[in-house]
């Protein structure tokens, strides 16, 4: 009898102590899903970017202030990968650009073609997928920014605040929206179906999809977008010294003179860029000044999408208006990505 109640009371312990294991690891496995999805990304060397602070407060949407452009260069519910909305968040009003998912196959088929593609699925979305590229920029501009305030005098600081001067619109964090939550309200509110599903989750329920991946940016009310040209190329050339280049530059990535949108960008170190010979490597980068001179000049950009040698991703040939259209109806399909923007409207 005394062995059986001393193998039942240590049975009691053991199952006592397997008991708190479970409950232990079910506690960890919640505390680190939040945890997980609120990691700097993306999830490789470099830059990278926090998570928004105050993502757990609901979000209202006020309106879509616009979308990517499509063929036309208009405005509307299909954009190519993005959508910004003006959104209030607790009490204050943001820019919200939700992003389409990427396609890591597209990429090698339609972007880099006549390349000897060497890296892999990861490195390639991690440092060409538009959602992806923003983070690092707004990264490393972050990173830029903390180290020149620990720098500055305690009365510097205070003077910097006063008069704080931003090489772009400032982006506060990204965000996780969950498609259950949100999906509805994109299609029934906005008309937005367009998302560029991965083929696996294309028919799946709003329950079962992944969630939107979105940036908060400040909110920008201004529609100005050449102001003060002279202080407009010397921001450019400290991203550029910095290791950020823009690459697809025209009037409406601008707004109130400063640069809105990075989803284009190349942000050093790149793989790609780091695979090129010097020359090349120089020539592809400063392709974008000579844009910039022309958006100055015109305060609008006529663009064209070439898929050659000395062109990445985004980069655009610029062309004129006649010229292009007469590519555009000779060859629509080889000429996609023809923009005829004249800069209107806002884009974050």
């Amino acid at each position: 009898m005394q062995g059986a109640a001393a193998y039942a009371c240590l049975y009691s312990r053991t199952s006592k102590r397997e008991d708190l294991k479970i409950r232990y690891d079910m506690l960890l496995a919640r505390s680190q899903l939040p945890h997980s999805l609120r990691r700097p990304l993306p999830p490789c060397e470099g830059p990278n970017l926090s998570a928004f602070k105050r993502g757990g407060l609901a979000i209202h949407f006020i309106k879509l202030l616009s979308s990517s452009p499509r063929l036309d260069g208009s405005e509307g519910a299909e954009g190519s990968h993005s959508y910004v909305f003006k959104v209030r968040i607790g009490k204050k009003k943001y820019a919200l650009k939700v992003f389409k998912f990427f396609s890591v196959e597209h990429e090698r088929s339609s972007v880099f073609p006549t390349d000897k593609v060497k890296a892999s699925d990861e490195i390639i979305a991690y440092y060409s997928d538009p959602f992806f590229a923003e983070c690092r920029a707004y990264g490393k501009l972050q990173t830029h920014e903390q180290e020149q305030e620990r720098k500055r005098t305690r009365d510097e600081r205070r003077q910097h605040r006063e008069h704080r001067h931003r090489l772009a619109v400032p982006c506060h964090g990204y965000l996780y929206l969950s498609a259950e939550q949100y999906g509805e309200i994109f299609s029934e509110q906005f008309g937005i179906r367009d998302w560029d599903w991965p083929e696996e989750d294309e028919d799946k329920s709003w329950r079962e999809k992944p969630p939107f991946r979105a940036l908060v940016k400040e909110l920008v009310e201004s529609k100005e977008a050449i102001v003060n040209a002279e202080g407009m190329e010397r921001d450019l050339h400290e991203l550029r010294r910095l290791g950020i280049y823009p690459v697809d530059l025209y009037a409406r990535n601008y707004l109130d003179r400063k640069l809105v949108d990075f989803s284009s960008a190349l942000i050093s170190p790149h793989w790609w860029l780091d695979s090129l010979r010097p020359l090349r490597r120089q020539r592809v980068l400063d392709e974008e000044l000579v844009l910039f001179k022309e958006v100055i000049n015109d305060g609008k950009t006529i663009s064209c999408d070439v898929a050659s040698d000395d062109i990445v991703r985004g980069k655009r040939m610029r062309l004129k208006r006649s010229e292009a259209e007469a590519l555009e109806a000779k060859s629509p399909m080889q000429f996609k990505g023809f923009n005829s923007s004249t800069g209107d409207g806002q884009k974050h």
